[in-house]
């Protein structure tokens, strides 16, 4: 990548000039970097559907949360969609991170 400095009358520019293989080099790592954080976005949110919080030591419900019967074991409910959440919260900033690279990338053409 050139960087050329050129003096007008009253201020100075700056121009930047690359080759084409510096740009389809660029072009390929913000590609390969929207793939990872998609990829990524995708196993955040398949850990978020399967996370269970069992509540196997608690005597019973507690005033803020709901523990149920399941598979002969007390589970968790509001313990469960807090995890869930917090998952999914961070699967949804890996995605937004894949959707900015991927728009730069349709940018630099």
């Amino acid at each position: 990548m050139q960087i050329e400095s050129a003096q007008g009358d009253s201020c100075q520019k700056i121009i930047f000039r690359s080759s084409s293989e510096e740009r389809r080099c660029m072009k390929t790592t913000i590609d390969i970097l929207t793939a990872v954080c998609a990829i990524v976005a995708a196993g955040l949110w398949i850990k978020s559907a399967h996370v269970q919080v069992w509540a196997d030591g608690q005597a019973g419900p507690k005033a803020t949360n709901m523990v149920i019967e399941k598979n002969g074991r007390k589970y968790d409910v509001t313990g469960t969609a807090e995890e869930q959440s917090m998952w999914s919260a961070y699967a949804a900033y890996a995605a937004a991170a894949a959707a900015l690279l991927q728009a730069a990338g349709v940018f630099m053409g």
